[in-house]
């Protein structure tokens, strides 16, 4: 079965998210680290890196996400889902202190990210993106009640 279109295209838009993503954290933990005048930093590298590795993990789970729907993997929907929820939650509860302060624009854009994803969410779900992700299941499930009688 040919990979749906629009599976393929949220695959590779994960992917290049991750790409994007993983640059801007590389570039801010440089920013972050060669800035030697800032008394807030000192003593506190340590966690400037860790918190930039734990945020690299996270971007990797995109990544993988992305990578695993491409390749037709069902658990790649799983795992985009356990990125996806919590994060589009997450720009909703950022946006509310935009609109507290009537500073309105960057608590629409927060919003906006928020239905995007949310919108993605129900891609894989569509009937042909849910063939194509569970043809791997069906085959086997098909092969084992050939052998077993």
């Amino acid at each position: 079965m040919q990979r749906p279109l629009s599976l393929t295209i949220l695959s590779v838009a994960l992917g290049i998210l991750a790409i994007l993503l993983c640059g801007i954290e590389l570039f801010t933990l440089y920013a972050r680290l060669s800035i030697k005048h800032i008394k807030a930093l000192e003593g506190n590298e340590l966690y400037v890196i860790s918190n930039s590795f734990i945020d690299i993990i996270y971007i990797s789970i995109i990544a993988i996400a992305g990578w695993a729907m491409f390749k037709g993997k069902f658990w790649g929907v799983v795992l985009f889902l356990s990125w996806a929820i919590p994060k589009s939650v997450s720009l909703v509860v950022k946006s509310i202190p935009f609109f507290q302060l009537e500073d309105y624009l960057p608590g629409f854009i927060y919003i906006g990210m928020a239905i995007l994803l949310v919108i993605s969410i129900f891609i894989p779900y569509k009937q042909n993106n849910r063939q194509f992700l569970n043809k791997e299941t069906n085959s086997s499930s098909t092969l084992s009640s050939i052998t077993n009688g």
